[in-house]
């Protein structure tokens, strides 16, 4: 339960602060990840590891597509 509250702050975190850097995020993520893994069993370690890599590549990739489109319409517009 505490894993899927981290998830859920950090959606809520992400799409407030749609200027983070991607940097600081996976600096965020990435302690999140040790954390989560720290606190579960082996069991669940690596299930919890990688539904939070999953999560860390989707945010990169939704921040460039953003990022993009945002670029793209500035140039064109």
């Amino acid at each position: 339960m505490r894993v899927l509250f981290g998830l859920l702050g950090n959606i809520i975190n992400f799409y407030l602060n749609f200027s983070m850097k991607i940097s600081s995020l996976t600096k965020t993520l990435v302690s999140v990840i040790t954390e989560a893994a720290n606190r579960t069993n082996v069991r669940n370690q690596y299930y919890n590891t990688m539904l939070l890599m999953l999560f860390i590549f989707a945010n990169v990739g939704i921040r460039l597509l953003l990022d993009n489109s945002v670029r793209t319409n500035r140039n064109f517009g």
